[in-house]
């Protein structure tokens, strides 16, 4: 990350990372430099335009898509880039299912952040009013707001193995509390499943805990293994993955 500041001639202070962070919604600096870790945050042109842009100027979109960079003898202009992102849309047959690739959701696709949907996850597609694909879970609120207004604009969409990139996911804890929990559930995640924990908040009163610990994953697979092992703790009485 310091290499992309210095070759853009900008300073890597606070205010500079919080229009990252912004750009890319995520709500603190350590999860934003947690996302470039594992490869989910790659610093592209969107970072450059954004760090470069002036007061005043257009906000940045909700949905933003995972963006891969150019050298900077191939910088496109933004109102050369537009007309390439609609083009992919526009020659999308709606009757074929969406595969969901990971070349595809790098370059051309958009993660919904309503419902960060991850690999095995029930999707869909839709097509927003700039012509960019943006992936829903198909239970998320959002979505179905989209079905009874935007039907047409919908597509059926379904992904594809993935095992290169990983996704957050957040999952809630409960149970009773007693001395060395913690441990254990750090050791089952980290050190036997080998999963990187990026933020855990556990609370404890009269004898009762809850928590939430935000980890990357490949996809609903790894989930459910994390879930079935934590639950095999004792004390703890409910996993599940829920949204922020």
């Amino acid at each position: 990350m310091l290499e992309f500041f210095k070759e853009e001639e900008v300073r890597p202070d606070p205010f500079n990372i919080d229009k990252l962070c912004k750009l890319h919604s995520v709500t603190s600096k350590e999860e934003f430099l947690g996302n470039i870790g594992y490869g989910t945050i790659v610093l592209g042109e969107a970072d450059k335009n954004v760090l470069h842009e002036k007061s005043g100027g257009t906000s940045w979109k909700k949905y933003l898509k995972f963006s891969f960079g150019t050298s900077k003898d191939q910088k496109e202009k933004p109102e050369e880039k537009q007309p390439v992102e609609k083009q992919s849309a526009e020659n999308i047959d709606k009757k074929k299912v969406l595969k969901l690739t990971e070349d595809k959701i790098q370059k051309s696709y958009k993660i919904a952040d309503c419902c960060k949907p991850i690999p095995g996850d029930d999707v869909l597609g839709y097509i927003d009013e700039n012509n960019e694909i943006i992936i829903h879970k198909r239970q998320c609120p959002v979505a179905n707001k989209l079905k009874s207004s935007f039907g047409n604009r919908l597509i059926a969409a379904d992904w594809d193995t993935y095992k290169t990139l990983s996704f957050p996911v957040l999952l809630y804890v409960n149970g009773i509390d007693c001395v060395g929990l913690l441990n254990q559930i750090t050791e089952i995640i980290s050190q036997q499943l080998s999963v990187n924990i990026q933020k855990l908040s556990i609370e404890a009163k009269d004898g009762i805990f809850e928590g939430k610990i935000q980890l990357y994953v490949h996809d609903v697979g790894d989930v459910k293994t994390i879930c079935d092992n934590l639950r095999k703790i004792k004390n703890i009485k409910e996993v599940k993955r829920v949204e922020e």
